[in-house]
């Protein structure tokens, strides 16, 4: 059986593989307009400048303590877990809509990304993410010097 793939199908599969990637390109973002959002906790990724972003995770119900924020080298792989386990006994609601569940996200990190910080203010995760250019891949500025009269003449006849 051959499975034929529409232009949404497309644009999820691509929004899923860009929504866990850092610091790529963003090649895809026509053929993913329009396609659903991330599983849960909802999530942005913000361009601060150039070299730095950040990951803002809506995480309500949660407190500070209740989260692993982890780099793992091989693959660089940033994975963020909320885990709730207060012992508490079950509410009856009437109404839930506040999804409060434990969770696990993973993020691809380019080479080069690396996380700074991370924080945790009015429900919303924080995880400051700066993009470092090592200092024999950074590019070299040459200054061009006009050269007049024999100095010239000199630079001719030393090649």
């Amino acid at each position: 059986m051959v499975r034929k793939y529409t232009s949404i199908d497309v644009g999820k599969i691509f929004e899923d593989w860009k929504s866990h990637t850092i610091g790529f390109d963003r090649m895809f973002d026509n053929i993913t307009a329009g396609s659903s959002p991330a599983p849960y906790p909802p999530y942005n990724i913000v361009k601060l400048d150039d070299d730095r972003f950040s990951i803002e995770i809506a995480a309500a119900g949660f407190r500070e303590d209740e989260f692993n924020v982890n780099v793992v080298p091989e693959g660089n792989q940033l994975i963020v877990q909320g885990i709730q386990d207060r012992g508490e006994k079950e509410k009856e609601y009437y109404h839930k809509a506040i999804a409060a569940r434990n969770f696990t996200r993973h993020f691809s990190l380019a080479e080069g990304v690396e996380v700074q910080s991370a924080s945790f203010e009015n429900g919303m995760l924080n995880i400051l993410l700066s993009r470092f250019v090592p200092e024999e891949k950074k590019t070299i500025e040459i200054k061009v010097n006009s050269i007049k009269g024999e100095s010239r003449k000199e630079l001719l006849q030393e090649s």
